[in-house]
């Protein structure tokens, strides 16, 4: 059955939000999901415990990555609804706005991460442009959860780094998913580009708390403009360290992550170094 679900999930969900929508009127989406879906993963935990799927991490915030299919399905209806979203660091993200260079905010595979960009655009510091897989993006529209509004959006293709960079040197702001997905290695040629643009870079990450709130955590990099190989290195490790505790089931903590060391050896920044990654690397961006 798990694996019937997770084969057919899009379909499934897809169906049920329709439905889901002509019966309950917009205002009471959010608790009625965020109830459905405890109640989901209330029966759904026995099986996963049985099944392939046992040891995915995922599992540790069942109930956040079923709301974060419902919220998808809803959010494609383009209709407003109400999200109880809070954040903690905004003042990171006003002192990153204010940087002529313009200002990148980076996160990883988070279940409910689509709320930091409902959270900016709450905030007053809409992102110029998403990166995103997300449906719509192909039109070149990101739709913002609950508002019933879009952002221009761009897919992570071959010449993106090309786009961030258009929008950085006019001090723009982006938001970009900066991990494989969930527990694999981060791109790395995009803070080679913030770091030759003098742009500034804000981490986020998103947790949804015991209460039913989302929160978005944003908090400053130890070296916000990624000067060397080593600050990437470390910086990126204080990201995982967010994402990691973002996992940690019904964590309440809200302070922001605690930064690592920066007496890491040298090969830790070379793992950080290879050029491997999908996106292109800045060099290649700023030949063309």
């Amino acid at each position: 059955m798990i694996l019937f679900l997770r084969k057919n999930s899009f379909r499934v969900f897809q169906a049920g939000a329709r439905v889901f929508a002509l019966l309950i009127p917009a205002r009471y989406w959010y608790r009625a999901v965020l109830q459905l879906c405890r109640l989901q993963a209330f029966f759904l935990r026995p099986l996963i415990a049985i099944s392939p799927y046992r040891g995915d991490r995922r599992g540790s915030v069942l109930v956040a990555w079923l709301m974060n299919s419902w919220f998808q399905q809803l959010s494609a209806l383009h209709r407003p609804f109400p999200i109880s979203v809070r954040s903690t660091g905004d003042q990171v993200v006003h002192q990153a706005a204010s940087n002529p260079k313009g200002f990148v905010i980076c996160s990883g595979h988070l279940p409910l991460v689509h709320c930091l960009v409902r959270s900016l655009t709450d905030m007053g510091h809409p992102p110029t442009a998403v990166v995103s897989r997300e449906k719509g993006s192909n039109e070149g529209k990101y739709w913002v959860w609950g508002s019933g509004e879009a952002l221009p959006a761009m897919l992570p293709s071959r010449d993106v780094l090309i786009k961030v960079r258009t929008i950085l040197r006019h001090g723009g702001s982006v938001a970009a998913l900066v991990d494989r997905g969930i527990s694999r290695t981060f791109h790395h040629n995009i803070f080679r580009l913030i770091h030759s643009l003098e742009a500034q870079v804000v981490f986020a990450t998103v947790a949804l708390q015991p209460d039913g709130e989302i929160l978005v955590e944003y908090f400053a990099p130890p070296d916000p403009f990624f000067s060397s190989d080593e600050t990437i290195a470390i910086n990126l490790q204080a990201l995982q360290a967010g994402i990691d505790r973002a996992l940690m089931p019904s964590s309440t903590l809200t302070a922001a992550p605690v930064l690592p060391p920066k007496n890491i050896p040298p090969e830790s920044a070379a793992n950080f170094s290879r050029r491997n990654s999908i996106l292109r690397s800045d060099s290649e961006a700023s030949n063309r």
